[in-house]
């Protein structure tokens, strides 16, 4: 039988992987390598030790002799010269640690060949919540000032009255206040619960220079509207996969918001608030000149990135119509420009993040399963004191001796993220280049998730002619998505792995009856266990997504210019969702089990944009200059998805639409087409009294005939008081 991409299978993974190691070099090899095999080593290390009347100290000490571990801890924080007697011969490390340490506080993580000890208790009193009032120099309360717990994306804004309050923060850490036109301060928690903090102004030059509309760049003191450029070092230093993520807290009244904490996931970017309760509050994102219809968050390599500017407001955006009604985020990326003539520059990015769950809600550790009873399937919490039930009958007719269990932390584990980048771009007499190659890989904090993306990109110009140039970029990005399928309500992860009752030892006992994987076992009768869930409820996706776009630029003369750009940016992409035969989501907890459902869909998008400029930039006089653009825009979309459903499986495991009972099948084609006609008037006088005048009509095909013209005016005036 031949084996299809759909199943996130042999084609499919093998063939990413092949890429990886065909494009990428030794240099990400190897840290991939060094990850991979060093939590290998963890796992088949195998220890004997056999101490009575002993030490923790001494039982660290033998583990540390026999292997290249080391441990790591705080003497004030770990008890150990408690007593303890251990005999375990040719056992894996973790069932070691956890005799060890079994009903005291007391966790460890295993990085690489360190294992850090730490204690919860002590955890939990150093961690505080820590609040204050941010103002500025006068005294007076600053709102919307950013403050995140530095080096992660943990934190909170001020309120109107400069008010603000971060949860959990670490004894240790570092808080982190930023605003705009503020110099960014750093304040140390240091155990404290209130800080407040003074900000001084910080003096921003009006002569910057910023990337505007159809990446026309113009002194930003000529702009009537509000506009923030990031630089790209900035962006890649957060470590993120998604380059949106790494806009939060760098620039003002940018809200980005993580739709969860799966690998991959994507973010969601609102520009000074929502403007629609049921429609799409995305900004228009316009990479090197090209929109993008479907966002840039995965098509981007951030390592790539030259620098994004955020034009912010109905003025900033009039020039890109109807497309760019929630903001406009300009992405430029490294073409080679400004670098040393004839001296190739290589660059190489790589590092690797540790992703873990932020906050585990405290909750009850006293009581057992039941209802003032201990009841086997119970899926309350209300029972008899585990302390006081001994030795008791499970529901699998085993006696077992009850004893509290964290289901939680031993059902999420430590997940990473690895981002490599190889970049090499020059410049020469005539043009410039920028070629790049990045790799991304993502585990997540619940098992058999991940995401990996492979991207190449190439920009550059060449000057063919003293008039004439010409320009191109070509960015290719694939990847592939791994998860877990889960239902709602009680059936939900997060929500079941802090609502087992403590005395059950979800992750101790078998997830299905012994010869038949498909029934399940669970303390709750009709919803699935959540480790049988992760290991046979699955939703993957692969896609693959092109963007290429070639400019053309001819300057007859010195005062005008003609610019034509046309691109397009087309994906591909196929997914599989299933919830085996047996699942709870399915109603398949029966005997013998039922249910099942499997979901296969497929799309193919395809964007064409074309766009003609012609500018004209004169000097009136000594005092007074203008620049006029006028354009055209031409828009085709086009997206076609195929949808397919089977439920009723009759054999588990066969992941297949002839494997289903009942089939469904939904097509859907959305295709729409615009022109549009614009124009802009930029004059100056004096260097400190400008006016800015834009206007586009846009003609839609996706509304009725009579109604398919819009028309964008905007006018602006700013003055330099400083230079009258």
């Amino acid at each position: 039988m031949k084996k299809k991409c759909l199943n996130g299978e042999a084609p499919c993974r093998g063939l990413l992987k092949w890429l990886r190691f065909m494009k990428l070099t030794l240099f990400i090899l190897l840290i991939t390598f060094v990850h991979v095999s060093a939590n290998v080593y963890s796992q088949q290390t195998k220890l004997s030790v056999s101490l009575k009347n002993g030490t923790v100290k001494d039982v660290l000490k033998e583990i540390e002799d026999q292997s290249d571990f080391f441990f790591l801890y705080k003497n004030e924080e770990i008890d150990v010269n408690r007593s303890i007697s251990v005999d375990m011969k040719n056992r894996a490390l973790k069932e070691l640690l956890d005799q060890v340490f079994n009903g005291t506080p007391v966790s460890y993580e295993v990085i690489d060949r360190q294992i850090i000890l730490r204690s919860s208790t002590v955890q939990s009193q150093q961690s505080r919540t820590v609040s204050g009032k941010v103002t500025d120099a006068a005294g007076v309360p600053l709102p919307g000032v950013t403050v995140l717990v530095k080096g992660t994306m943990q934190g909170t804004t001020s309120d109107g009255d400069g008010n603000y309050s971060v949860p959990n923060v670490p004894a240790d850490a570092v808080l982190v206040f930023s605003f705009v036109g503020m110099k960014s301060r750093e304040a140390a928690s240091s155990g404290r619960s209130v800080i407040n903090v003074s900000l001084e102004e910080e003096m921003i030059g009006v002569s910057e220079v910023v990337v505007t509309a159809f990446g026309i760049s113009r002194e930003k003191k000529q702009l009537s509207y509000a506009t923030q450029q990031v630089d790209g070092e900035q962006l890649g230093a957060t470590g993120n996969n998604n380059v949106v993520k790494s806009l939060q807290g760098k620039v003002a009244g940018v809200t980005v918001m993580q739709l969860s904490g799966a690998p991959g996931s994507e973010a969601k970017v609102t520009i000074r608030g929502s403007n629609s309760i049921n429609g799409s509050n995305s900004p228009l994102y316009v990479v090197d000149g090209f929109p993008i219809e479907g966002g840039a968050s995965f098509n981007v390599d951030p390592n790539e990135i030259e620098s994004m500017s955020v034009l912010k407001g109905a003025t900033a955006a009039a020039l890109y119509g109807l497309r760019a009604s929630n903001g406009v985020i300009l992405i430029s990326t490294k073409r080679g420009k400004g670098l040393s003539k004839n001296k190739p520059v290589v660059t190489v990015n790589s590092n690797y993040s540790f992703d873990r769950l932020s906050l585990y809600p405290e909750t009850q550790m006293i009581y057992g399963q039941g209802e003032n009873v201990f009841q086997p399937n119970s899926a309350f919490a209300w029972g008899p004191k585990i302390s006081e039930m001994g030795t008791y009958i499970n529901q699998l007719g085993e006696e077992e001796v009850a004893r509290a269990y964290d289901n939680a932390r031993d059902f999420f584990q430590t997940g990473g993220t690895l981002n490599s980048n190889i970049n090499i771009s020059n410049n020469f007499d005539r043009g410039n280049y920028s070629v790049g190659i990045g790799y991304s890989g993502q585990d997540g904090i619940i098992r058999h998730t991940d995401f990996e993306r492979v991207s190449f990109k190439f920009a550059g110009d060449y000057q063919v002619s003293d008039k004439i140039k010409v320009g191109t970029l070509v960015n290719y990005s694939t990847s592939s998505t791994r998860g877990t399928n889960q239902d709602g309500g009680n059936s939900n992860l997060f929500y079941a792995a802090f609502g087992t009752p403590p005395s059950y030892n979800l992750k101790g006992k078998p997830t299905h009856v012994e010869g038949n994987e498909y029934q399940q076992i669970n303390y709750r009768g009709s919803h699935d266990n959540i480790y049988w869930a992760t290991e046979h409820n699955r939703q993957e996706t692969s896609t693959s997504t092109m963007i290429s776009s070639l400019d053309l630029a001819y300057n007859p003369t010195n005062w005008l210019s003609f610019t034509y750009r046309a691109g397009i940016d087309e994906q591909t992409g196929e997914g599989i969702t299933v919830f085996e035969l047996g699942s709870g989501a399915t109603g398949g907890r029966t005997n013998p089990p039922s249910g099942g459902r499997l979901g296969v869909t497929m799309h193919k998008r395809t964007g064409i944009n074309s766009t003609f400029l012609a500018s004209v930039k004169k000097d009136l006089t000594d005092r007074l200059n203008f620049d006029v653009m006028v354009g055209h825009e031409f828009y085709d979309y086009n997206r076609k998805t195929l949808s397919t459903t089977g439920t009723d499986f009759t054999i588990g495991g066969f992941h297949e639409l002839s494997n289903a009972n009942s089939i469904t099948s939904d097509e859907n084609w959305d295709r729409r087409r615009s022109y549009a006609f614009f124009g802009n008037l930029n004059m100056a006088y004096a260097n400190m009294l400008f006016l800015n005048v834009t206007g586009r009509n846009d003609i839609v095909s996706n509304m009725p005939s009579t109604d398919r013209s819009f028309f964008y005016p905007s006018v602006g005036m700013g003055f330099i008081f400083t230079e009258a």
